[in-house]
């Protein structure tokens, strides 16, 4: 027998199927005289573009993106309503919730090489973000905060924060506190009879992870791209004080005087451990801790994986000969 909950969920999935298939523009309502149908449809549209998967070569994507930020309220919201002074359970769903998932789309965007002008828009659609701590309304106001952590996560929130730290300090303390009480209470959530707790642990995993930079056959094109491409990537990098070698199936770094081209690419806890197990680490490889440096000079801590045997016979890739290009499957 299909629960309301379930029922709930396909009817949602239906609607915002119909909804993807309409150009909108967002459309912020009087207050006085909202139509809930129009502001759920709104909604639904916003949902189905924070589901897309980002493509920079995709111009109805990247037109959704453009509205998005037009539609940037003075306030640094999102909001549908034009005010806030209207029924609480109405301000969560037709005000912040709005601006949680617009912002979560533009985290997304940005990560995906969109140009959004981090001051101007980041900043106060961060601020406007830390109300109520993701928090919904009433008796499920738990679950809903822990699925708006999760628009977040899925969005790629751990690497924007590190990567841009002093951003706006109140959201990434409020991003790790609301983590933190839900590890202390290490409660299960569950709405209509449907446990939350996996979704825990995906929150759990997620701000687990760490910056991973591939220098060899994991890097795009090469044969084993496949272990991190879901991962986030997050751009074009390189690391100064090592040598990249060529081991024959795959290269290997040791600490030198040279700089290498790579990728660094957010991975979560599990996959980072996979990552080690993939590596060899502590026997082949020794995963230590190095700079990375981005090609808009934003220089992070990151991942990486040092070779540990013998080079001495082995065949020094120079840097203009990089990024390594190579490598066997298997």
């Amino acid at each position: 027998m299909m629960t309301t909950f379930q029922s709930v969920i396909i009817v949602s999935q239906n609607l915002k199927r119909e909804v993807t298939e309409m150009k909108t523009n967002l459309i912020r309502m009087s207050h006085l005289e909202p139509d809930f149908a129009v502001l759920n449809n709104e909604l639904h549209y916003l949902e189905s573009v924070y589901d897309s998967e980002p493509n920079m070569n995709d111009s109805d994507w990247l037109e959704s993106v453009k509205n998005i930020m037009a539609f940037q309220d003075q306030d640094g919201s999102f909001k549908l309503i034009d005010s806030y002074q209207i029924e609480s359970d109405a301000r969560c769903d037709y005000c912040h919730y709005p601006t949680y998932i617009c912002t979560a789309i533009l985290i997304k965007a940005f990560l995906a090489g969109v140009n959004i002008d981090l001051q101007k828009v980041f900043v106060p659609a961060l601020k406007m973000c830390c109300h109520r701590n993701l928090s919904g309304h009433g008796y499920d106001s738990g679950i809903i905060q822990v699925i708006n952590l999760r628009l977040f996560i899925g969005a790629g929130v751990f690497p924007f924060i590190k990567l841009f730290p002093d951003l706006n300090p109140q959201f990434t303390e409020m991003i790790y506190s609301v983590i933190a009480k839900y590890k202390e209470s290490k409660c299960n959530c569950s709405l209509f009879g449907n446990d939350y707790s996996e979704l825990l642990e995906d929150v759990f995993n997620e701000a687990g992870g760490d910056f991973v930079f591939a220098y060899g056959t994991l890097m795009s094109g090469n044969s084993n791209h496949h272990i991190v491409e879901s991962e986030t990537f997050i751009g074009k990098a390189t690391v100064n004080g090592y040598t990249l070698f060529d081991l024959g199936c795959y290269p290997g770094v040791k600490p030198g005087n040279g700089k290498i081209k790579g990728e660094l690419y957010w991975v979560s806890a599990n996959s980072l451990k996979r990552l080690d197990s993939f590596e060899g680490e502590g026997f082949l490889y020794k995963r230590c801790k190095t700079e990375a440096e981005l090609t808009q000079n934003n220089i992070v801590k990151a991942n990486i994986y040092v070779y540990l045997n013998d080079v001495s016979e082995c065949a020094v890739i120079d840097f203009d000969s990089q990024p390594y290009k190579g490598g066997k499957n298997g």
